[in-house]
């Protein structure tokens, strides 16, 4: 209610006269105030305006520097928080707390944007409305468009796969499902927000590597039909996110591009890597009460720690994923386990992957056979075991490389159709994207041989005399970390 009031009030209404017909017709044009959307929230920017301008202000005391992801760490911009007497609460029939907003601008006290902060501790656009000016070409007529949350831009086919998943009926999926409340839509319409996923991987509870971001969700409607893409903000209430037809820079030959580390079972690309070393370096000029970057030395090495997370992700200052991945990173990666720091393998990975396996495997002199159908099914299941806390497997795989890049997992087959009980001498073995890459038996006690394709008897990755080993282990919660000089 008081949103609808203030609009009105702000409301600029010009009469004129106009002298085309003896009747003296009047016309009234209805201008609209500029204002700024910000979820919960709406800025009127005439109010920014005067608020910067007014007199006594020294805008050097009230700002500070913004240098975050949002506008590529750039050195140009300053943020100043929006006093809360702006602000226009959205109505809705339950009380909610709003995020705080700021007004960012340049060198010349111009307002860039208006910004509210996400509870990964990242910024992300408020929509600038101007309801007087023509509108737009209709961007939901297209059937790929992604969506643009902050730094961040999803693809069509990430927010499709994501969709998917919500309407799926697996209980893991529906463990994440949950009804909206708030005034982004009129609660009749009975939407539901399921997390956004980055990866191919689905959510699954108790899981370290694919526990979800809890940041951005996909909102469905009862009938299943994608509505939005929303990020949570820090006061646990929620803006949409902006629809576009940008992609996200697609990998092209360059040799940056593969290059990267490996650790454990994580590979972060060297590009990324480069990035979160600025942001570290952003950061180091704030710091202020912020726990990282975090000075590091040894006998060989003395510099900075900061966080690294993988998949395009980025370490913020809120409650966010972070508490949920421990997974750090500097710029020439080491990782820690059980306090012991050791240094990731430098890496490289092929853009174009190859398919994974598709036939049926045969083992050993008694022609043990195992079909593709049964493989891949134990293929889903060491999927959702991948990542989880106190398993013996997955167990990594030591030994030569298959057809399709790796790093390796192998998981146990079990007789007849089981998914649990004893392990035989054989195991599947598939890479960390849950790719079959074939199949593997004890040939002792501790160590295993590569099995045949049933169709060719040739065995993936070629023959070889390097020693095929597994190490089981329960999962502790790695940190990454990259190193840097100041």
């Amino acid at each position: 209610m008081l949103f609808s009031w203030l609009k009105v009030a702000l409301t600029l209404i010009f009469v004129t006269k106009t002298a085309s017909t003896d009747l003296g017709q009047e016309q009234s044009i209805l201008t609209q105030p500029v204002y700024y959307d910000c979820g919960s929230l709406i800025i009127y920017e005439i109010l920014i305006q005067d608020m910067l301008y007014a007199s006594g202000i020294d805008i050097n005391e009230i700002a500070s520097p913004f240098i975050e992801l949002l506008y590529d760490l750039e050195l140009n911009y300053r943020k100043i928080k929006v006093p809360e007497r702006l602000n226009a609460p959205k109505s809705f029939h339950g009380i909610r707390p709003a995020s705080n907003s700021f007004v960012i601008i340049d060198q010349m006290r111009q307002i860039v944007d208006l910004v509210v902060q996400m509870k990964n501790g990242h910024y992300i656009k408020c929509e600038r409305v101007n309801e007087s000016a023509p509108e737009s070409p209709n961007i939901g007529q297209k059937n790929d468009y992604g969506y643009e949350c902050g730094h961040d831009l999803f693809s069509h086919d990430i927010v499709q796969m994501s969709a998917g998943l919500a309407r799926s009926n697996k209980v893991g999926n529906k463990l994440f499902l949950t009804h909206y409340q708030g005034p982004l839509y009129w609660p009749g319409l009975n939407y539901k927000i399921y997390p956004l996923s980055r990866e191919k991987n689905q959510h699954y509870a108790g899981k370290i590597s694919l526990v979800p971001e809890n940041i951005y969700f996909i909102v469905i409607s009862p009938t299943g039909e994608m509505i939005d893409v929303i990020a949570q903000l820090m006061s646990g209430d929620f803006i949409k996110c902006i629809r576009t037809t940008k992609v996200p820079p697609v990998l092209e030959a360059d040799q940056d591009l593969r290059s990267g580390y490996l650790c454990g079972l994580e590979f972060f690309e060297i590009n990324h890597m480069k990035r979160t070393a600025k942001l570290a370096r952003a950061r180091k000029l704030q710091q202020g009460k912020l726990t990282y970057p975090k000075e590091y030395e040894d006998s060989f090495f003395k510099g900075f720690m900061y966080p690294l997370f993988p998949n395009g992700r980025f370490y913020g200052t809120g409650p966010g994923h972070q508490s949920a991945h421990s997974i750090y990173h500097m710029s020439s990666t080491v990782r820690s386990a059980m306090g012991i720091i050791t240094p990731c393998e430098a890496s490289t990975r092929e853009i174009e992957a190859l398919s994974p396996e598709t036939g049926n495997f045969i083992c050993g002199y008694s022609n043990t056979g195992f079909s593709n159908k049964r493989l891949l099914e134990l293929v889903e299941c060491a999927c959702k075991a991948l990542g989880s806390v106190n398993r013996r497997y997955p167990a990594m795989y030591n030994g030569p490389a298959f057809d399709i890049r790796g790093p390796y997992v192998t998981w146990p087959i079990r007789k007849g159709i089981k998914v649990t009980g004893l392990p035989t001498k054989f195991r599947v073995v598939m890479n960390n994207e849950c790719m079959l890459a074939g199949v593997i038996a004890l040939d002792g006690k501790d160590t295993f041989y590569k099995c045949r394709r049933s169709n060719d008897n040739s065995i993936p990755g070629g023959d070889s005399d390097i020693p095929i080993t597994e190490k089981l282990f329960l999962q502790d919660r790695k940190q990454i970390w990259t190193k840097e000089t100041p």
